[in-house]
């Protein structure tokens, strides 16, 4: 068998034709030419803070997980960056027995930033290979940045978070709304989107089949009622990337397009590039956390019980 051979069939699957009537899924606005715009140039004189966090596992067992959590905001004046701000913590998240099922204990460490919460087991969705006190690091870690936006509100700005401005737990949802009552600009820019059309494609290669030649871009009204706008924020980029804002749409879109110029990764906010690489936790990071903490705990029998794959890795 040469699954090689394949590739033109599957390449002419991929290029299906799509109905030039076509709208957002869920949407009743058809997309239209007409709702093409320029990206404003006129910056506001407000600060710009880009939020990111980072998070790795660095002990893990199916009824706990030890998760490294960094948050980093950095500051800028106009495209000059002044201040940063980096947070560090360990949290154990721990599964506790709740009725009929389990809820999630999420215990910080050494932190004034991330609180002591709890995750409902129907709250946190299953991700393959990963225990779900795993995946709840993740969800501590985007509750953490909303914290940290939060902190920063209170002085007039822009907010950037990497991300959409969307819930998955109450407590997101109401730092949500504590954040939309602040006298700031709140954008969620998220770096991939998986939103579809009503007719199964991806609403990026339908707008971009229809956006203006050669130029920069937001596309609005996506959906009645969602502050939910699609960027092109350099002219040269071949990426669109979503964004929710409330607040001062045209300052926030003029800041997102000043900061977007820079060659690494044209038509991407570059303050979202610094704060992603200083949030990161590097894998040799990683290695040295995860080997510092098994020097104290190695005795754990937990500790064993998922460790087959890291055997067989080394194997390979």
């Amino acid at each position: 068998m040469r699954p090689l051979e394949h590739i033109g069939e599957i390449i002419r699957a991929l290029q299906q034709a799509f109905p030039q009537r076509d709208m957002l899924h869920g949407s009743s606005i058809p997309l239209d030419a007409r709702h093409f715009h320029p990206l404003p140039s006129m910056m506001p004189d407000l600060p710009l803070t880009f939020i990111d966090g980072g998070n790795q596992e660095i002990l893990g067992a199916p009824h706990f997980s030890l998760q490294f959590i960094r948050i980093v905001a950095l500051t800028y004046a106009g495209t000059r960056k002044i201040r940063s701000t980096i947070h560090e913590c360990f949290v154990l998240i721990t599964a506790v027995p709740s009725q009929e099922s389990f809820q999630y204990h999420a215990l910080p460490f050494g932190s004034t930033l991330v609180p002591e919460l709890f995750f409902r087991d129907e709250d946190i969705p299953q991700q393959e290979e990963r225990t779900k006190a795993r995946v709840v690091g993740g969800m501590v870690r985007r509750i953490a940045e909303l914290r940290a936006a939060l902190q920063k509100s209170g002085e007039r700005c822009i907010l950037v978070l990497d991300g959409a401005l969307e819930a998955r737990h109450p407590v997101e949802q109401e730092l949500l709304t504590q954040l939309q009552q602040q006298d700031v600009t709140l954008c969620g820019l998220s770096k991939t989107t998986t939103l579809l059309t009503a007719s199964g494609n991806t609403l990026t290669a339908a707008l971009a089949s229809r956006a203006p030649e050669g130029s920069a871009w937001y596309y609005y009204p996506l959906e009645q009622g969602k502050p939910l706008y699609m960027l092109k924020l350099h002219p040269a980029s071949r990426h669109l990337f979503s964004v929710h804002i409330c607040g001062d749409v045209s300052g926030a879109l003029a800041a997102l397009r000043a900061h977007a110029q820079d060659p690494s990764f044209l038509g991407y906010p570059y303050g979202l590039i610094q704060a992603d690489a200083h949030a990161r936790v590097q894998n040799s990071e990683h290695e040295y956390l995860r080997l510092a903490c098994l020097a104290r705990l190695h005795e754990l029998p937990a500790l064993h019980a998922l460790d087959a794959h890291d055997i067989l890795d080394t194997l390979s």
